[in-house]
Parts: structure tokens; sequence; C-alpha cells
């Protein structure tokens, strides 16, 4: 097949578009304050976009757009998490892409867990992280707790440990502290779910 370098790069130009705000953010320390209102934009446009190429082009994966596109696609799916329902389209439509082999499968793995931490629903492969009420970065919740590193190993993931400590070096390089109350953010998350149709 051959790719579709006009949409490659509308992707990849989407994918910067949120990290270049991200890392606006992240610098001016307000990225882990809730969630900010020009992020959740960035992530919505962006994600209403997706839907579109999806239902034009069905999955935008590597054959179809390169490496750099398809990784682009997966992103900005993945921070589209006021949009629900594009989130569980989408998960059976990699779980096909997985299945012939034209996706990694920890991107499906990812998407799982993280439609799973929205619905508060214990995840499988450990990849979602939270505060917890020691107000401490760790996994979300994660089924059959004792044999994950199995199921990691079988999508290509390393073993949770290593992911922790990855998790808070990068909170300890980028200064990163607890919510200020996490009462309130627990309330503020939930009007949040509410709002946008995660519960």
């Amino acid at each position: 097949m051959r790719q579709n370098k006009e949409l490659a790069n509308e992707l990849i130009q989407m994918k910067k578009r949120d990290l270049e705000l991200r890392e606006q953010l992240l610098k001016e320390g307000t990225l882990f304050e809730g969630y900010p209102i020009e992020m959740e934009k960035v992530h919505i446009e962006n994600g209403l976009r997706l839907t579109n190429i999806m239902e034009e082009f069905g999955w935008p994966n590597e054959n179809k757009v390169g490496k750099e596109g398809a990784d682009a696609a997966w992103l900005i799916l993945q921070h589209a998490i006021s949009l629900p329902q594009l989130q569980r389209n989408a998960l059976s439509i990699l779980e096909v892409e997985m299945k012939e082999g034209k996706i990694e499968p920890y991107q499906w793995a990812h998407l799982f867990d993280r439609i799973s931490f929205f619905e508060r629903k214990p995840q499988r492969y450990g990849t979602q992280f939270d505060w917890d009420d020691e107000e401490k970065m760790n996994p979300w919740k994660i089924e059959d707790e004792e044999n994950v590193d199995q199921r990691r190993a079988e999508i290509g993931l390393p073993p949770l440990q290593e992911e922790m400590k990855r998790i808070q070096k990068e909170i300890e390089e980028n200064d990163v502290s607890p919510p200020s109350s996490m009462k309130k953010r627990m309330a503020e998350v939930h009007e949040w779910r509410e709002r946008v149709g995660w519960l």
C-alpha cells in the first residue's frame, strides 16, 4: 500500500502541537494541576480530527502513514481522554490491528488499561499510574496483580518495578508534587468523568 504522506504530516503536526503545549505547561508548573483547559482543548480537537481520519481511512497504521505518523496517531488517541466513545470504539479496532500484526501489542494494552482506569475498573497491564491515598504515585489497581509481569512480557513491556522506577525518576526530575488537596482533586476528577461521559 502506498503511504499517505499528507495524512502522515498532519498527524505528526497534531502530535507536535500537543507535546509543545505539554512542555510549556510543564515549565510553568501547571501541567499537573488538574487538567488544564488549553490542554483539554487540544486533546479534543486532535481527537475529533482523528475520529474523522478513522472514518475515512480506518486506523492510520504504519502501512498507511509510516512509523512516525502511526506513532503520532496512537499518542493522539491516548490523549483523547475527553472523548470516551472514541477510545472505546478504537479499542476493538486496535485489537484487530494487533491480531493482524499491524500495531504493537503494547499499544492496544495501554488503551485497554486507560479505559479501565477512567471507568474505575482494575487495569490488566499496569500501564496507568495515579496518586494514591498516601500521596505517592503508584499503579492504578491491577487485576490478578501477581501475574502482571507475565502479561507485560507477553506484550513487550518491561517488569512493573522498572516502570515504577522510571515514573519516579520523571517525577523527581520535573519536581512534580501531589495535589495540595486529594479530596478536592477526587471531586474534580469525578465531576470531569461525569461531564465527558466516562460515568
